[in-house]
């Protein structure tokens, strides 16, 4: 909601939140509000998040979704820092 009418040339939108509930919160749930954080950026968006949470959510499950058939994912080894 902070960056709505504020456009950047670089973003990075840290949807990182995993909890064995796979609650995603307000703003993962409400395709508005992601929209506004996905179209900030000119040129390059990074996304990071967890995929078991995320995929809780018809929202972002959908982002990953997209994100996954076009070869846009990369996935960091386990044990990662």
């Amino acid at each position: 909601d902070q960056s709505q009418g504020q456009d950047r040339a670089c973003v990075i939108l840290s949807l990182v939140k995993y909890n064995a509930h796979g609650s995603v919160g307000t703003l993962l749930s409400d395709w508005r509000r992601l929209n506004v954080a996905l179209t900030r950026a000119q040129s390059k968006l990074v996304v990071l998040g967890s995929r078991s949470t995320m995929r809780c959510a018809p929202v972002p499950a959908a982002l990953f979704d997209l994100a996954e058939e076009r070869g846009w994912l990369l996935t960091l080894p386990a044990g990662a820092p």
